[in-house]
């Protein structure tokens, strides 16, 4: 993605721990540590309640183009080139069906 995955726009992370307290992390403040590894923790730091994100301006409409890729290298080769274009892409999607098969 243009701006990065979830935890790469993500501010601030709302947690029940396992001992049910409720916890903020952040990156300076708040549990910092926690922060880092909430984003493939696969919730094994706690539940999480709440995600304080940055927002990106968008615009009001989007235009799709499908493109089929029938291996694991060209979906990543495409991915690569259409995440890397100077113009032409605010968004960039891909889905893997399974090892052979993306859009």
């Amino acid at each position: 993605h243009k701006y990065g995955l979830l935890h790469h726009i993500a501010l601030e992370y709302e947690l029940v721990t396992a001992d049910g307290q409720v916890i903020i992390a952040d990156q300076d403040k708040n549990n910092p540590d926690v922060y880092y590894a909430t984003a493939f923790s696969y919730g094994t730091l706690g539940f999480l309640t709440a995600v304080k994100l940055r927002i990106i301006p968008y615009k009001p409409y989007i235009k799709l183009t499908y493109r089929p890729t029938f291996t694991t290298n060209d979906a990543m080769r495409l991915m690569e080139r259409e995440t890397n274009k100077g113009v032409g892409n605010d968004s960039v999607e891909g889905i893997m069906f399974n090892m052979n098969e993306a859009v």
